[in-house]
């Protein structure tokens, strides 16, 4: 996990204004405004699903996102989920057709984890049955890094996020579609 950050980080100081030396004057740059949608593959193949709300004002960005984690063919119950709501706030460099972003923020998670082991049904189809263990407004810290090419008012693009949490911390890649004065 200690690569996977430091990592980031090298790649948010290998993106910043400072690199990009040619890029016109940030304050000549207009406000935009997106909404976008997506499907990610997180880590253990679980499926999140993910959709926010996206203002920028010159090369500020805040973002409201929601994301939901769902487990994939487990073979066990309950199926560990967790859903969160975060806000987040970074950096976006935008070029003719293409936009790079770099954000983070806290989150409120909610979900479901797997307890004590229960017992295991022996057959074709067996399952482990566990206890459920709920939790509910856990907070945390959600860091992503998203590139998409625009169109005037659609865009295509892809994210690597991470979701830092006590309870339930994650991290994956998906693919969004983007909606809105992107240019």
């Amino acid at each position: 996990m200690g690569i996977f950050f430091s990592r980031l980080i090298l790649f948010c100081i290998f993106l910043s204004n400072v690199t990009f030396g040619q890029e016109k004057s940030w304050v000549n740059r207009q406000n935009r405004f997106w909404a976008d949608a997506g499907l990610a593959i997180v880590k253990n193949n679980n499926l999140a699903t993910n959709t926010s709300l996206n203002y920028q004002r010159n090369n500020l960005i805040f973002t409201g996102q929601y994301l939901q984690n769902d487990e994939m063919l487990s073979g066990s119950f309950p199926v560990e989920e967790s859903k969160e709501v975060a806000l987040m706030s970074g950096l976006a460099n935008r070029y003719k057709y293409f936009t790079v972003v770099l954000q983070a923020g806290p989150h409120l998670q909610s979900g479901i984890k797997r307890g004590k082991f229960i017992n295991r049904t022996v057959g074709e189809y067996g399952y482990d049955y566990y206890e459920s263990d709920p939790y509910k407004n856990k907070l945390g810290l959600t860091t992503q890094i998203q590139g998409f090419i625009n169109m005037k008012y659609v865009g295509l693009g892809g994210k690597i996020f991470s979701s830092i949490n006590q309870k339930s911390t994650f991290w994956g890649f998906g693919v969004n579609i983007f909606l809105g004065k992107l240019r």
